[in-house]
């Protein structure tokens, strides 16, 4: 959005700021700027890129916020520098998301980061009909990852995209089957030096001690080779290797 003074954006933010939670966070795609709900008529600006863009973003959000009646503190603002490169302007993208992630809450306030997200794994719910743009319809695969709220007892269904966005691509691209066994979706790096690593041990090459830390994994596909399960979509294709207890035990 750039015309923050729009009829149409102003009717879908009086929505989006009455429906927003207090802590709720906001931020609008490519903006470079972060906003806080802290009461029913406040907002604060938290984290911003000092950059002429998101200083212009942000003269029209101001505008949009005060006509709609609400007031924007802008005094304790966290500034990224601006990026110089496309690797900078990434880290900044990133970082942000992690702030948006780490401040998702349930409805008692607890926070869930602190659900243990790093030891839940992908849970198939149902299917579905899509219609696609040319008039058909596709049947997807709807999954979930289940957090527990300690608090309440209550259990948080999160989205996959959310989930990855809380957590990081590592525990993203691992699942866990009805047996309860953890295959973990390899590196480009890691396979290769799987492959090598099997190279040298047909060789001889393997020096003295060295021990094998690599199960020899497998192709992935949409079925699971061991129980005949379900695998996530975004599983498939990938090279997986059974992870370890002690594996597990280190990660958590």
């Amino acid at each position: 959005m750039s015309n923050w003074t729009d009829k149409r954006v102003e009717d879908w933010a009086r929505e989006h700021f009455a429906d927003a939670p207090v802590s709720g966070v906001w931020a609008p795609d490519g903006t470079g700027l972060i906003f806080l709900k802290t009461e029913e008529r406040k907002w604060e600006l938290v984290r911003a890129v000092d950059h002429d863009a998101s200083k212009d973003t942000l003269s029209g959000i101001r505008t949009l916020m005060f006509d709609l009646g609400y007031s924007l503190k802008e005094d304790n603002v966290n500034w990224d520098e601006a990026p110089e490169t496309m690797e900078e302007a990434y880290a900044i993208e990133e970082s942000q998301k992690q702030d948006v992630a780490n401040s998702w809450a349930d409805d008692d306030g607890t926070k869930l980061i602190d659900m243990n997200p790093h030891n839940t794994y992908p849970k198939f719910l149902h299917e579905k009909e899509v219609l696609l743009d040319n008039g058909d319809t596709e049947t997807i695969e709807v999954w979930t990852y289940p957090l527990m709220n300690p608090n309440t007892g209550k259990e948080v269904q999160l989205d996959p995209d959310d989930y990855r966005m809380l957590t990081d691509d590592r525990h993203f691209m691992r699942y866990r089957n009805e047996e309860g066994n953890v295959y973990q979706a390899l590196t480009r790096r890691e396979m290769m030096n799987e492959g090598n690593f099997h190279a040298m041990r047909e060789n001889d090459d393997i020096p003295d001690g060295e021990e094998y830390i690599f199960d020899f994994g497998f192709v992935v596909g949409n079925i699971d080779r061991n129980t005949g399960g379900k695998v996530p979509s975004w599983m498939w294709g990938t090279f997986c290797r059974r992870l370890s207890s002690s594996e597990l035990g280190e990660e958590e």
